[in-house]
């Protein structure tokens, strides 16, 4: 039986997922890689089954109330009356599932998963309940309804479940199998809707039959599945709803109600200049402008709280929107054959409700086949884009030869055409929740899912909403030109279906000339299919390129470095517990997260003062919601007693230490002469008694011990020498422990720029304005996490074990200028590494920088980047610039792979351009080289980026 305890096992996010080519990864994002096959979850086997049964048949039952009315209206019309209403009977549902889709995924975000979606399916199934008992249309239609909003959120439920219980590797075979559930049951939908017509059951038991599905597993929702709460525990219910965007949800409401009313009924039961349609249609699209600028603009809400995740909607990185429309695609080519087939052979054939039903089996077989085989093949090779071509293309040839068909088509014909569409959409019909659940950071598979969940819905709902529009519409028009006398409202009750004996009745001659008219409208509404699937297509070539490919023309005795193979991604043992000593600072809360994301479930932070303002809280709860559990426990490391308390209580609790970081400190900064023995104490005592304290009484069988240290420990720091002096001491600790078989690392670490105390007391320029020397001696948080990361993986880069010290940002270059108050760069044996205050290796990357944003044109700022390029090259191979050949590849000139390293970071750091190991270590030239980091370089405007995309991919 699953764990009750208000867990998330949600793991971190890994570009598993490639688009068309084979994935690459440069140094640094291996080691900041995930075990991809490594399964969250802590339930297997028949446990395992029984809850992927229960979810799915959730989905199920979701997809199957989509379409299940289809083929069951003129039995409901027969018992219930209120013709006016039909269209409502499956309007009402997918209405309010798009409606308030979005508002369950902000649900599942604040509230606790599994209770969240119990409640879901309780709603559904009450709302079945209704339906199945309804005495008149009024009541149907509120089943309806009920039953869209509960049906949708047992389907973010299931989103959200399966994020957070598996692997990213095996997440698009679930996802698929997902999307075989939801495409099988929007498909046979009309099948079993048929099936209970025509049998004794009744129409009534379309829907009773949710009821007993339901019933059968609550058992498995109730006991089996884990309780995963987003938010931390004992969070107040109003705090909750205050990160709701409540004004979001009714304009969307509101939008969504007004616009499906006003397509709906316009043509079919008003003229389409009636001035209810009219408002109808304009107030739906006001208020769609409306939703968009508020969440646009965070009107009545927050960037964090509002309903649409906007931020995932970029022109800069388009993948995501492109996702978005395609999803929106498939919705389309699931859901028009779907309606449409049935249609056509009650028509065309005479056909009943099940038999009709039945001749979609060829479009369901095909559907199935290829989202479970794609699904399995993506999950396998990684590549997501070529389905996205293929489902396009055979949906747009299947969608373009169902358009040609005529009243006398086989029915082999119709199969084969239907076959393809299915062939198409299941390829890429739940692709896009896996795709775009690999591409954003782990924080963000939330607002993804309901980015992917919100366009497959609207897909749905405005295909059934225009393609019934249009074919009513084209239908009563062609109708009425073989039938001039006949009333509308006669027309409109027999291709509705309710009044099919008016077709039959007519004579041979008239009978075919109107189901010519009927069927030229089936055709019609594939319109719509074929320009999804043409969009479809459309978007896929337009996705952000790779970069530009690189043909590779080597003479017959070129040299090729040999890269060494990337060192093992890290892996945290879930089941382990890892100690942060002094971890609550936004060194530390950083160090968590990276932990959190590499695998580690369970932290717990040694502090004396606890999580004692707003900002830790909400850092705290962050870790949380990504399935962390954490624990603050007030224990003061200089406290032998405190620290013997916290080894009993950990051996109570049965933590399974298995990693320990000491990031205690504290300044007490003041000339040695004027010094006082206290603010001696109170700085050496957190580095000398509290990483004893820890050494002495915390579990010894550690896979690391990682001490904090500094720099200043190695350089030393005016007015530090207390802290120096607890630095050393540390250093010294780290030998003894590896002397005595144990695990111990000291980082001497120099200044993090970006996520160190001078983010909260004071600016980095106020330290370095007072420390010059500390200027070459300064590390980016990213540096320290992938320091951090290989000490944790007990693994360099090139595979060497990691020693028991570690000097963390100290460059190659020195500053001797005359004005730090530190006298060691002065001394002459430090000439080699020397940089005078006259050209100064800053003040060169400053004008570098400069200049590269000035740069109007792509030729202008490879110029300067080349330039940059031969800089840095020659001083690591001291030699002169004008030796450093642009045509020439950087590995020519003796790069290996750990100064490329060093030229990639220097790049990133400095250019601002993401690019990797292998772009530097490539034979591509320097300056071509040069091209590429352009295209990649925050620092140039937007046209000379594209500029010189488009130069370097040619």
């Amino acid at each position: 039986m699953a764990d009750h305890a208000e867990t998330e096992m949600q793991p971190s996010n890994s570009d598993i997922l490639n688009d068309g080519d084979k994935q690459e990864r440069s140094c640094s994002e291996s080691d900041q890689g995930n075990d991809t096959s490594k399964s969250p979850r802590n339930i297997h086997g028949f446990l395992w089954v029984s809850v992927v049964l229960a979810i799915y048949s959730s989905t199920f039952l979701f997809a199957l109330d989509n379409t299940i009315v289809a083929n069951i209206q003129p039995a409901i019309i027969k018992s219930l009356n209120g013709i006016d209403k039909l269209a409502w009977s499956g309007v009402a549902f997918v209405m309010a599932s798009s409606a308030t889709v979005l508002t369950w995924l902000q649900i599942f975000n604040q509230f606790n998963i599994k209770w969240m979606y119990i409640f879901s399916i309780s709603v559904f199934m009450a709302g079945s309940a209704i339906c199945g008992a309804a005495n008149s249309m009024n009541m149907l239609i509120g089943g309806r309804v009920i039953c869209g909003v509960g049906g949708v959120g047992q389907y973010v439920g299931v989103m959200n479940f399966l994020p957070r219980m598996t692997s990213m590797q095996e997440r698009p075979l679930y996802v698929s199998a997902m999307g075989l559930t939801w495409g099988a049951g929007t498909v046979l939908g009309p099948i079993i809707g048929g099936a209970f017509t025509d049998s004794s059951a009744g129409w009534r038991w379309s829907f009773y039959i949710n009821l007993c599905v339901g019933g059968l597993f609550f058992p498995v929702y109730v006991f089996l599945l884990p309780s995963l709460s987003p938010q931390p525990v004992g969070t107040a219910v109003m705090e909750r709803l205050k990160r709701m965007d409540l004004v979001g949800t009714l304009i969307l409401m509101g939008a969504f109600a007004a616009g499906v009313i006003g397509v709906n009924f316009a043509g079919a039961m008003y003229p389409w200049d009636a001035p209810g349609i009219i408002v109808a249609l304009v107030l739906g699209g006001v208020l769609f402008i409306i939703f968009g600028i508020q969440q646009t603009l965070c009107i009545f809400t927050t960037e964090e709280s509002r309903l649409f995740p906007v931020e995932l909607v970029s022109w800069r990185q388009p993948l995501l929107t492109l996702l978005f429309i395609c999803g929106c695609c498939t919705g389309v080519c699931v859901t028009v054959p779907t309606y449409i087939i049935p249609l056509y052979f009650q028509f065309t054939a005479s056909d009943q409700s099940l038999q009709s039903g039945v001749r979609l089996l060829p479009f369901v077989c095909l559907l199935v086949f290829s989202c479970v085989g794609g699904g399995f093949l993506t999950s396998r090779l990684g590549y997501y884009i070529p389905w996205y071509i293929l489902g396009g293309a055979f949906c747009l040839i299947g969608s373009a030869l169902m358009y040609t068909i005529h009243s006398n088509s086989s029915a082999g014909a119709i199969y084969g055409y239907s076959a393809l569409i299915g062939l198409g959409a299941g390829m890429y019909l739940q692709l896009g929740h896996s795709v775009a659940q690999a591409k954003v950071k782990p924080e963000k598979v939330p607002a993804a899912v309901a980015f992917t969940t919100t366009a497959q819905l609207n897909g749905l709902t405005f295909a059934l909403v225009i393609a019934q529009c249009v074919f009513v519409n084209e239908a009563a028009k062609r109708i009425s030109w073989v039938l001039p006398h006949e009333a509308r409202s006669t027309i409109i009750d027999a291709i509705s279906g309710t009044g099919s004996t008016f077709v039959q009745d007519l004579d041979p001659a008239t009978k075919s000339r109107v189901l010519a008219a009927i069927v030229t409208a089936i055709d019609r509404t594939y319109i719509l299919c074929i320009v999804a699937a043409a969009i479809t297509l459309l978007s896929t070539f337009a996705r952000p390129p790779n970069g530009p490919g690189v043909e590779i023309q080597l003479p017959q005795n070129a040299t090729v470095p040999l890269l060494p193979s990337p060192p093992a991604p890290l892996h945290l043992k879930a089941e382990g517990t890892y100690v942060l000593a002094g971890g609550l600072g936004a060194l530390g809360l950083t160090i968590a997260d990276n932990m959190c994301a590499h695998g580690a479930r369970h932290l717990v932070f040694l502090s004396g003062s606890g999580a004692s303002n707003l900002r830790l809280q909400e850092a705290l709860r962050s870790l949380r919601q990504r399935g962390c559990a954490v624990d603050v426990v007030r224990c003061d490391v200089t406290d032998a007693e405190q620290v013997i308390a916290l080894a009993a209580q950990i051996e109570e609790k049965a933590w399974n230490v298995k990693g320990i970081i000491q990031l205690a400190m504290v300044l007490r900064d003041s000339i040695f002469e004027n010094m006082t023995f206290d603010k001696w104490l109170t700085a050496v005592n957190p580095k000398s008694k509290g990483t004893w304290n820890l050494h002495s009484y915390l579990p010894q069988s550690v896979d690391f011990f990682i001490i904090l240290s500094s720099l200043s420990g190695i350089i030393g720091n005016t007015a530090q020498a207390n802290y120096c002096a607890g630095n050393t001491y540390e250093d010294a600790l780290a030998l003894h422990r590896r002397k005595h078989g144990l695990a111990a690392t000291t980082l001497n670490v120099g200044l993090v720029t970006d996520a160190s105390h001078f983010d909260e007391d004071s600016t980095i320029e106020d330290y370095l304005r007072k420390y010059r020397h500390w200027i070459p001696a300064q590390v980016t948080d990213r540096e320290l996490q992938n320091t951090l990361i290989a000490v944790m993986r007990g693994q360099l880069a090139e595979g060497e074990p990691v020693p028991d010290q570690l000097l963390v940002g100290l460059s190659d270059q020195v500053r001797r200028d005359g004005e730090s108050l530190n006298l060691w760069p002065l001394d002459r044996k430090f000439d080699h590494r020397i940089s005078l205050a006259g050209g100064t290796t800053a003040a060169r990357e400053d004008s570098h920088s400069q200049r590269l944003q000035a740069a109007e044109t792509a030729s202008q700022a490879q110029a300067l980047v080349e330039g940059a390029l031969q800089v840095n090259v020659a001083n690591a191979m001291t030699a002169s610039p004008d030796d450093i050949d642009v045509e020439k590849p950087l590995y020519s000139f003796g790069i290996d792979s750990l100064k490329a390293i060093e030229v990639r970071n220097w790049i990133f750091k400095e250019l601002k351009a993401d690019i990797s190991v292998f772009d530097v270590l490539s034979p591509i030239s320097l300056s071509r080289l040069a091209m590429k980091i352009v295209s990649k370089s925050s620092l140039v405007s937007v046209e000379v980026a594209t500029e010189a995309a488009a130069e370097a991919s040619s």
